[in-house]
């Protein structure tokens, strides 16, 4: 077994061995004399250093008295060309014969290097192989756009032999006619390329004559005026893309534009929302093609699935922004939400969900009116939640003074251009009567989604205008409403409404929320979805003709809530006279009669407006759920409150 000769390069003063990977090369070892490998390990901090141009010719070698060059640590970039990392750049010359790395000797493995072709001349390569056993892994070679004709990333010259390129970028290597990504002039060569992605060169894999093979597996190529120039290609190539149709060799090779992360500033990592390339690969590891699993910055790529090209997308995990919101002098991190809002943090980039908690002991205060939720940038993985937690901020299911609330009076309450928002616990009350659409939550952003979640909003039994309780004006998205109470908004105004829409496009979905006395509670289309909803004491509950997958509901005007399982009827509540709409123990028509949406496998929640759990196969209609409490002697308040009401609950003493 042989051993291994271990050296270093680093730049000067960095106690390295080496400090270029000439002044290494120039050792012209006989490895094979010598019964020893060799390994060169490129580290330290390059952010100052850029090594020049190597020839290796004067090695003796063998497969297993080998030489594997790596670019390890701080030293390597991070699949994203990093002019702090090791870079190998330089030149030659004029013309002729230029490649940045020229390798003539057999057995060499080359790991994780930057080379810039930076010269702008005729033959300018940043690999000349022209000898067979060599592996190329995790490089990155960028050239310059608008360079002479004949450059190119890799080109095989002359020699013959095996030789693997794996985990590759290749970009840049363009304006000439004829500038390649990857380019075989030569027979006798058995070539495998894989997971290799080239970008910006008129031709991306080219071989162009008829001896030995070249196999082409998982490699992808955009923009290009050619792309695959498939002369000669092994029968074994696929599962390979390109943006230009029936260009990819293989049966199972993609056509389409890849996403990437962000091309113009050359991150060629694969998006999240990419459709051609991602899961799209062959899984050359399992299937027992190649000993190596990982993409060029060492992922792991995913079994069974592999994506198409150099990278392989890795879901990153999303971090979470948590801030308090308390009144002044209780220790939050902001006394209001529009101090809170105020930030304008952009959440996709520091790849973290935004938690604005709402807490401390709001008995004395209240929150400034007319919020506006912009500025934030967000996206499906990357949201906002705006929740009201703890005892001192949270309502009880029940209108409370003491509790966080906003209050206006002037225009809208709270207005969210935002894209992806949670608004969880909160308590709304609207006290002005001063124009028509005097909203209280307006949703203002096109995509996206907003969720209402466990919200009491109250208004006003003197309305002369016509204000609206929500309502969203944009032409796409999703509006989620539930465990939600709406009250009070009525008056003499003909148009005073619920929920409602000025879009004809965005989908709502309404689940378990209770109205009581709004003049028209829900105004809406075939886009609104509405199951387990009560309305009571409207004008007209339902407005509108709703989705076909709307049931379950409940209204006390005739023939108005929509699905062949809704009732008509009048809830018996606990005291609607003082705003308590839980569901008394004596109804009838709310209790027990609405859908279980949870364990039919349509949302993913199963509490009420207050947290209670509902009852596994017959939840109640409405935003509360009737729970059974057994009261005992030393509980005086819920005995107090409780025990003339509900006939199903049990003293014990």
């Amino acid at each position: 077994m042989p051993g291994q000769l271990t050296q270093s390069i680093r730049p000067s003063g960095q106690g390295g061995d080496f400090t270029s990977l000439s002044s290494w090369e120039s050792q012209n070892l006989n490895l094979v004399s010598l019964d020893s490998a060799s390994y060169v390990a490129i580290e330290g901090d390059w952010s100052g250093s850029t090594d020049g141009v190597v020839t290796i010719g004067g090695w003796t070698t063998s497969p297993t008295n080998n030489v594997t060059i790596e670019v390890l640590g701080s030293a390597r970039h991070s699949g994203v060309w990093d002019d702090t990392k090791y870079v190998l750049a330089g030149s030659r010359g004029s013309s002729g014969d230029l490649g940045q790395i020229k390798v003539s000797n057999s057995n060499f493995n080359f790991r994780g290097l930057q080379i810039d072709v930076t010269v702008n001349k005729y033959d300018a390569y940043g690999i000349e192989n022209s000898t067979g056993g060599n592996t190329y892994d995790g490089l990155i070679i960028r050239g310059v756009p608008g360079a002479n004709s004949w450059y190119a990333a890799f080109i095989l010259w002359q020699g013959s032999g095996v030789i693997n390129i794996s985990n590759c970028l290749f970009y840049n290597f363009t304006s000439g006619a004829n500038n390649f990504g990857y380019i075989q002039y030569v027979t006798g060569y058995d070539v495998k390329i894989y997971n290799v992605t080239v970008i910006n060169s008129p031709y991306t894999f080219y071989k162009n004559v008829s001896g030995g093979t070249l196999e082409l597996i998982n490699c992808l190529s955009q923009q290009s005026a050619n792309g695959f120039r498939n002369l000669y290609l092994s029968s074994s190539s696929d599962y390979n893309a390109s943006d230009i149709v029936g260009n990819a060799p293989g049966s199972n090779s993609r056509t389409g534009t890849v996403t990437f992360v962000d091309s113009a500033s050359f991150n060629f990592n694969i998006s999240g929302s990419d459709t051609v390339v991602k899961n799209y690969g062959y899984d050359l590891y399992n299937n027992g093609r190649v000993t190596w699993n990982n993409d060029i910055v060492g992922n792991t790529r995913q079994s069974g699935s592999w994506d198409i090209g150099a990278f392989e997308y890795i879901e990153a995990s999303i971090g979470q922004l948590t801030q308090s919101i308390r009144p002044s002098g209780q220790g939050g991190d902001f006394t209001s939400l529009s101090s809170w809002e105020s930030q304008n943090l952009n959440l996709v980039s520091l790849n973290s969900s935004s938690y604005a908690m709402i807490d401390g002991d709001w008995s004395g205060s209240y929150d400034t009116p007319r919020i506006q939720l912009a500025g934030w940038t967000t996206d499906e993985t990357h949201t906002i939640t705006i929740e009201c937690v703890g005892t001192g901020s949270r309502h009880s299911g029940i209108w409370d003074e003491t509790k966080y609330k906003l209050q206006g009076s002037t225009g809208a309450i709270l207005i969210t251009s935002v894209k992806y928002v949670t608004l969880k616990g909160l308590q709304l009350e609207h006290s002005g009567d001063n124009t028509n659409q005097n909203n209280c939550i307006w949703w203002q952003y096109s995509t996206g989604s907003i969720v209402i979640d466990s919200v009491i909003v109250k208004g006003m039994t003197n309305f002369t205008g016509n204000p609206w309780l929500f309502t969203t004006d944009r032409d796409s998205g999703s509006v989620y409403i539930k465990n939600s109470l709406f009250y009070n908004y009525s008056g003499t105004g003909a148009d005073t409404r619920g929920i409602t829409t000025y879009a004809s496009n965005v989908n709502f979905y309404l689940y378990n929320n209770t109205f009581f006395n709004v003049r028209k509670s829900i105004t809406g289309n075939t886009l609104f979805t509405c199951v387990n909803n009560i309305t009571q004491k409207s004008n007209d509950g339902f407005v509108g003709t709703f989705n076909a997958s709307s049931d379950y509901n409940v209204s006390d005007i005739s023939s108005d809530a929509p699905g062949a399982n809704s009732i008509t009827g009048t809830v018996s509540f606990f005291d609607s006279a003082s705003y308590n709409f839980t569901i008394a123990s004596d109804d009838t028509i709310a209790k027990n009669n609405g859908y279980d949406l949870y364990n039919n496998g349509v949302v993913n929640w199963n509490t009420d407006i207050i947290g209670n759990t509902r009852t596994s196969g017959s939840w109640d209609i409405g935003a509360f759920s009737f729970v059974f409490i057994p009261v005992t002697s030393s509980n005086t308040y819920i005995k107090n409150i409780y025990t003339n009401r509900f006939s199903s609950i049990i003293l014990i003493s």
